[in-house]
């Protein structure tokens, strides 16, 4: 019997992964990099990329509870605290605070250092580099949606002007005690940074999270649904579950939670009837979902996606130019260039060198199956007049 009222309720959207699967080898590579920080009091910056839903945010409570582990304070800061010393000086001294108290709660044996931020960091009086160099223990900044470095209306050019030296100190280690700075945040990010001059990342310090692989999906599925007593098939669920998601966290995610409440229905036992309705409901969240983040295109714009696409396997990537093309035929070249930053910009599309690929698995089978087929009618929908920040004009 499934005892559901003692297993942890999972999360639809955001947030800290109950259970952690398929990101392994990431942070065993980070905890390295903590390692050498530490042993040569430099610092660097570790970019973390992916579409919406990949899992970046439970990554990186990962990192925090390793370096929290491994006697580093860890502060949560968002583009604007760069700007500012007072802020920065807030973040660290006030996040460190709060990071231990979701650390306690997280790892119950982790043992936490007992850094006196507030004295080494005084009141904040001093430039935003300043902040950073006077303290003495190491420190970990987790900067979530850092694409947002390149929102103007967040960050003003003169603003960014300010925010330059101090991410080029903590690229280049040169703080005079260990910074490690990871940037998490939509595909655009790398671009958004490439305007502060940080091009060149270290292998393990330049990460895309993409769909978890079929074992790791499997292992995750299975923490979930195989507790110590279960009546039923959990093996049968979570195959097809897998199937439906294609290893996509977000979507796994809200699976399970559809399913937790309808075997609380059927009395806590996994039956196939009930299974069914799980498929269903979990299809109607994904197309929900999928409807969200392509809102703002047309149909015509997503039939010019979806017919280089088809014939393809989910995951495969197609050169820059197919894609071009296709947007081509029914816009003129400047239309075509604002689509494509803005299909990066909502995590439509994804770069892969000279080729681009849909990052979300069922997005690429919800593109073809919906819009391949789709027959354009003249004139077509002009463009949006849009640029994101932090593209070079």
């Amino acid at each position: 019997m499934i005892h559901l009222s003692k297993r942890p309720r999972p999360v639809d959207d955001r947030g800290v992964a109950v259970c952690f699967r398929g990101r392994e080898d990431i942070l065993k590579r980070f905890k390295a990099r903590l390692l050498q920080a530490a042993r040569d009091q430099s610092g660097t910056t570790i970019l973390l990329q992916s579409a919406t839903g990949a899992g970046k945010t439970a990554l990186l409570a990962e990192f925090a509870g390793a370096a929290a582990e491994r006697g580093w304070a860890v502060a949560s800061i968002y583009p604007r605290v760069l700007t500012d010393p007072y802020l920065l000086s807030d973040a660290v001294e006030n996040g460190w605070k709060q990071w231990r108290r979701r650390l306690r709660r997280m790892f119950r044996d982790i043992y936490l250092a007992d850094h006196d931020m507030g004295k080494e960091l005084g009141d904040g009086s001093r430039a935003a580099l300043d902040v950073l160099r006077t303290g003495r223990a190491p420190l970990l900044l987790l900067l979530d949606e850092a694409q947002r470095l390149g929102d103007l209306t967040e960050l003003q050019c003169g603003e960014f002007r300010v925010v330059r030296p101090l991410l080029h100190a903590i690229h280049h280690g040169t703080l005079g005690r260990p910074v490690i700075l990871v940037a998490s945040g939509l595909e655009t990010t790398e671009r958004v940074l490439a305007r502060a001059q940080i091009t060149e990342f270290e292998e393990d310090c330049r990460i895309y999270l993409g769909a978890l692989d079929d074992q790791s999906g499997w292992w995750l599925l299975e923490d979930w649904f195989c507790p110590e007593h279960a009546e039923g098939d959990p093996d049968e669920w979570i195959d097809y579950i897998l199937q439906a998601t294609r290893g996509w966290p977000q979507f796994m995610m809200a699976h399970i939670g559809v399913a937790f409440r309808q075997i609380r229905d059927d009395g806590e036992v996994m039956t196939l009837e009930g299974l069914g309705a799980v498929l269903e409901k979990g299809r109607e969240k994904r197309r929900t979902r999928l409807h969200e983040r392509t809102g703002s295109f047309s149909t015509d714009e997503l039939h010019c996606f979806a017919r280089v696409l088809e014939g393809l396997e989910p995951g495969i990537s197609v050169p820059q130019g197919e894609i071009r093309g296709s947007l081509s035929l029914e816009f003129t070249a400047e239309e075509v260039e604002e689509q494509i930053l803005f299909a990066i910009h909502k995590g439509v599309l994804g770069e892969r060198g000279n080729r681009f690929v849909i990052p979300i698995p069922t997005m690429h089978e919800w593109l073809v199956d919906g819009y391949a087929d789709h027959r354009i009618r003249r004139p077509a929908r002009k463009a949006r007049h849009y640029r994101p920040s932090g593209f070079p004009v």
